[in-house]
Parts: C-alpha cells; sequence; structure tokens
C-alpha cells in the first residue's frame, strides 16, 4: 500500500471534515489531477487553491457546493495547528524554491 504524503493526509482530513471526499462520487467532491496540490495550498491556502483550479490541478462538478462546504465548516481556521506547523513550513519552502527557478528561467529566455 502506497504511504499517503503529510501535506496529503492533512488536506484529505480536513476535506473530510467537512463532508467532501478527493476523487469521491459525489458532485462538490474534487477531484485532484496533480498531488502537488496538498502541498501548495498548505504554503498558499486559498490563493494556492484558486491558482491550482485555474492550473487545472483538481476540479469539482459543482464548485458551489464545495465552497460552501468548504466555508461552513470554517476549514481556513482549522487548517493551523502546532502538528502543521512543519509540513507548512515545508510546503512553504518547497514552493518559494520553485517560484525562485521559474524567475531565473523565465530571465534567462526572455
Amino acid at each position: 500500500m502506497p504511504q499517503r504524503l503529510p501535506e496529503k493526509e492533512i488536506i484529505v482530513n480536513l476535506l473530510e471534515s467537512a463532508g467532501i471526499r478527493i476523487n469521491g462520487d459525489k458532485p462538490y467532491d474534487i477531484q485532484v489531477y496533480n498531488d502537488s496540490l496538498y502541498r501548495r495550498v498548505l504554503a498558499e491556502g486559498s490563493l494556492g487553491l484558486g491558482e491550482a483550479y485555474m492550473d487545472g490541478w483538481w476540479d469539482s462538478k459543482q464548485l458551489d457546493e464545495f465552497f460552501n462546504r468548504v466555508l461552513r465548516a470554517e476549514l481556513d481556521k482549522k487548517i493551523v495547528n502546532w502538528k502543521m506547523i512543519p509540513y507548512i513550513l515545508r510546503a512553504f519552502v518547497v514552493n518559494a524554491g520553485v517560484r525562485r527557478r521559474a524567475f531565473n528561467i523565465g530571465k534567462k529566455h526572455y
């Protein structure tokens, strides 16, 4: 059995507390196409979630109900606790490195 990433485990647990399943069959469930989503959401919060959606990393057939459930469950307030801090920091550092490399690549090519 493959081991879940700690970041994925955190997001799975948060979403399940709102009645949302990853790759579930309900129209408000989230379909994840890129496993980097979990780290991005921990590092960037709702902005990262929105940008990941625009990048095609995830989708939901019923976005309005997905966000209704997320907001009603107040997941933004539950996402940070002392147990999650190492994973959030790691996600932030990894994402910062990717952004820095992207800037250098763009600078070199353009």
